[in-house]
């Protein structure tokens, strides 16, 4: 055989090695980059947990969540209107209520918009929002948001529903 063919097919194998040697390390490369970025969303969503968890067992939310409870055991089964009605007349109790489903509402919608948005996944979402003042959004400030606003758009709800129906007794 010919130097040059020799020659030839060295240098060909040679470039398939390294070619694939290449491929390897680009593999690996972005492998490692994977697991750097999914790190990183780690780091991102636990950071997100903690500050969560301390909006919610915070006294203020433990205090909205009694405000809401006991304004639905006390007004009955029309408690969305008569809290309408409190509201357009001012009373105090009324606006409590209102401050109350604001600061609940607040805290699960925005866990639902982070889970929409892409920042949090699914079971963050699931830490997050399965805690025992669920119930309360379901039941109380969901009504309550229908009488102030029949046209809302009841996508979180409705996504919050289907997520944790399982877990609920949702009335």
């Amino acid at each position: 055989m010919d130097i040059a063919v020799i020659t030839v097919i060295i240098t060909g194998f040679a470039s398939v090695i390294i070619a694939a040697f290449a491929a390897v390390m680009s593999f690996r490369s972005a492998t490692e980059a994977r697991k750097s970025a999914k790190a990183t969303q780690d780091a991102a969503e636990a950071s997100l947990v903690v500050l969560f968890l301390e909006k919610y067992f915070d006294p203020g939310m433990d205090e909205a969540l009694r405000v809401l409870a006991a304004w639905k055991q006390d007004k009955g089964k029309d408690f969305a209107t008569i809290w309408i009605a409190g509201r357009n007349s001012g009373s105090a109790e009324a606006w409590a209520a209102n401050d109350a489903r604001r600061k609940v509402k607040g805290y699960f919608e925005e866990t639902a918009r982070l889970h929409f948005a892409g920042v949090i996944r699914t079971a963050t979402l699931r830490e997050l929002a399965y805690v025992a003042g669920l119930n309360i959004y379901f039941d109380v400030i969901d009504p309550m948001e229908l009488a102030l606003n029949p046209s809302r758009s009841p996508r979180t709800v409705e996504f919050l529903q289907a997520e944790f129906r399982r877990y609920l007794e949702i009335e």
